[in-house]
């Protein structure tokens, strides 16, 4: 019998059988498949000597456990068993590594744009310099390898708003290295660097805008994680 078998009905009127098989049932079973285990009834009049406590006794220190006992028919009764919840080894999703593949922004002069991010996206990571005239477009990895990538073009008619793009930061050395670059460079300071009490635990941020009024930020956060 292959593994990963998800249902199995087993007959059995000896314990030394039954003992021998069980274990090897248990490896094939899948980890949310169901073991039936059947025996003779008494009032069937079959030698056996097979109970349900007997079964108890071998299944249970495997890791199962029995959920229900029914008639089968009029000869064999039957246990239900499954693997220990928590000894269940279930397939887990597979997390993406990516959540965002890229930024399509607006700006007004595209190449006011270009003096201002050729300086600002190689320090946020952007290394990869794939533009032309059209398009300003930053990878943060070069070459054949999938990666994420901020882009921008002109629009001329573009208005600002109150869309807001925000930049991890590993340290709030960073965020503060940012903030000096983006004040050299042409960008508009709007708050900070400042700790945002108002925000999650340890949430260290500088908020700016680039020449065109877009709104930015680059933010380090103690605890990314929050726990409800």
């Amino acid at each position: 019998m292959k593994s990963g078998v998800r249902f199995v009905h087993f007959f059995s009127t000896k314990r030394s059988a039954l003992q021998k098989k069980l274990g090897a049932l248990r490896k094939q079973l899948a980890d949310d498949g169901t073991l039936w285990v059947s025996w003779p009834k008494k009032s069937a009049g079959v030698p056996t000597d097979v109970t349900e406590d007997v079964i108890r006794a071998i299944a249970l220190p495997l890791g199962f456990v029995d959920i229900k006992i029914c008639a089968v028919d009029e000869t064999w009764s039957g246990l239900k068993l499954m693997v220990r919840r928590a000894d269940r080894k279930l397939p887990t999703k597979k997390m993406k590594t990516r959540h965002l593949d890229h930024i399509d922004l607006r700006v007004k002069d595209i190449d006011r744009a270009f003096k201002f991010y050729r300086k600002l996206l190689p320090e946020l990571g952007f290394v990869c310099d794939r533009s032309d005239s059209d398009w300003g477009t930053f990878y943060a990895v070069g070459r054949d390898h999938p990666s994420e990538f901020f882009g921008f073009t002109q629009d001329r008619t573009h208005q600002p708003n109150g869309t807001r793009i925000a930049f991890w930061a590993e340290t709030r050395k960073e965020v503060d290295r940012i903030a000096k670059l983006v004040r050299e460079i042409g960008g508009k300071t709007l708050e900070g660097p400042e700790l945002c009490t108002g925000y999650s635990p340890g949430y260290y941020a500088f908020f700016f805008e680039d020449p065109d009024g877009n709104k930015l930020e680059i933010c380090c956060r103690e605890k990314p994680i929050i726990a409800e």
